[in-house]
């Protein structure tokens, strides 16, 4: 059996102070599916999902959202309890269009992760895609164990070999700033590379700042 210490209660450690989700989270999921070139509409799963608040997002955009976390079971919100580490996922196969799992997967074991993404890839249908969205390893190294359920730490060719391994194709995998402004004129990632500096600094007091330094890597899969 899987050791859970450390996983549950980690929304109420970690969460209770936030509130739904933003303006920001909506032009975020909107920029994944643009660039993921993803066909809107039909049946998504959140993987590690934590509150579901992603939800009210993904159904206006036409999906219809299903959820599993560790840590959190609300049926009315079709959210399940389920640790993704070592559970068999509660879905028939080739169920989803599209998997959404944004920030988990460094919560897991190598082989934690090995079993997650072949649950995933059973419950994928043919042509269904895998969003994923972890810490930039080269980026946050001085600040991810900060987090104290963080395992396995990732670069955009760590990520991309786990789920080639997986048996998934990547469409995009690289690393990623978390800034609308940045998606809009890339050119502006040097300014981010400057600002990054300053983070020790001003990353608490600047969101500029603050995601010029906490990158992520951003992967886009479809199962072959």
């Amino acid at each position: 059996m899987n050791d859970l210490s450390g996983k549950i209660g980690y929304l109420s450690a970690n969460y209770a102070h936030k509130r739904g989700a933003t303006n920001y989270d909506s032009r975020m999921i909107e920029h994944i599916l643009d660039i993921g070139s993803i066909r809107i509409g039909g049946a998504i799963l959140d993987l590690a999902c934590g509150t579901g608040s992603f939800k009210p997002i993904f159904e206006r955009n036409d999906f219809r959202y299903h959820g599993v976390d560790i840590d959190n079971q609300d049926l009315s919100s079709n959210i399940l309890n389920c640790n993704i580490a070592d559970a068999i996922l509660p879905f028939a196969d080739e169920t989803f269009d599209l998997v959404f799992f944004k920030m988990g997967i460094e919560h897991l074991t190598i082989k934690e992760i090995s079993h997650c993404l072949a649950q995933t890839k059973r419950v994928m249908k043919s042509d269904a895609k895998l969003i994923v969205i972890t810490p930039d390893w080269r980026w946050t190294c001085t600040y991810f164990y900060d987090e104290y359920t963080h395992q396995t730490p990732f670069t955009p060719i760590s990520l991309g070999s786990a789920l080639k391994m997986a048996g998934f194709k990547c469409d995009v995998c690289r690393s990623w700033i978390q800034l609308p402004l940045i998606w809009r004129w890339p050119i502006l990632k040097y300014v981010c590379d400057f600002a990054s500096l300053f983070y020790p600094i001003f990353g608490g007091r600047s969101k500029f700042v603050k995601f010029s330094q906490l990158r992520a890597v951003l992967a886009i899969a479809q199962k072959i």
